[in-house]
């Protein structure tokens, strides 16, 4: 159990921090977008621009680059704080003890009682410590071993909830279209099928893609749900949301 725990902690921890970095990257991407479109640049551009944000969501580990935005100082120091702000940061009641030069010996004591020393941002040696109910010398905690934990746990459970939606609406779905018939009218290659059990027209199956359209929609409703799905047939946008799903 302790294994699966480790693991989902360290998953979760690594979602937090590349969900954080993408979230500094698309509030820069805005601003860009938003500057594009006010000067007319060509559609692909912005979708470029997206699609760094999606690089960096789901690329836990990236070549350092100088033209990157993350080189900008406070965005830099967002970063760093937000990844370590779960791995780093102290919990609970805790004593510090600082190594001064001909100070008390209270520094070296807690060292010895097995608290590994730390170097603190202003250059200090310090130990954080906390004493048990019989006055035994502990390590303080850090939220990475008491909070994160509880965190990954809601997080993974969060996940497993959502798929297993997905699974079960589109198995439902499926299930609702098996009375489906093939619409003989619609061009052969489009694939469209009919049916009363959906109210909206939908785009299913990823390998071999259908098109169903609810029944009673006039030649002209036809004709531009038709074009409207083509255009997500060709852009793939089945898999694409699959993958957006995951």
């Amino acid at each position: 159990m302790d294994w699966l725990l480790s693991f989902l902690r360290e998953a979760f921890l690594t979602t937090f921090e590349m969900s954080g970095s993408a979230l500094i990257v698309a509030f820069v991407v805005v601003l860009v977008v938003m500057l594009l479109r006010s000067i007319r640049v060509p559609q692909w551009i912005p979708g470029l621009l997206w699609l760094l944000v999606a690089v960096r969501m789901l690329t836990p580990v990236l070549p350092v680059s100088p033209v990157s935005v993350m080189n900008i100082p406070i965005l830099e120091d967002a970063a760093q704080t937000m990844s370590g702000s779960l791995r780093e940061s102290l919990h609970g009641d805790f004593e510090v003890a600082v190594d001064v030069p001909g100070g008390r010996n209270e520094f070296q004591e807690i060292v010895d009682a097995g608290v590994e020393p730390e170097t603190t941002e202003f250059g200090w040696r310090a130990v954080f410590y906390t004493r048990d109910e019989n006055g035994n010398i502990l390590p303080a905690q850090r939220a990475y071993d008491t909070v994160v934990p509880v965190l990954a746990v809601i997080w993974a459970v969060g996940v497993l909830a959502f798929w297993l939606f997905g699974l079960i609406s589109y198995g439902l779905l499926l299930r609702r279209l098996r009375f489906a018939v093939r619409d003989d009218q619609a061009p052969p290659h489009l694939n469209v099928w009919l049916s009363d059990r959906v109210k909206t027209p939908c785009l299913v199956g990823i390998f071999r893609p259908r098109i169903i359209l609810p029944f009673g929609l006039s030649e002209k409703q036809r004709a531009f749900v038709l074009c409207h799905e083509e255009e997500h047939l060709r852009h793939g946008d089945a898999v694409w949301k699959l993958l957006g799903y995951l």
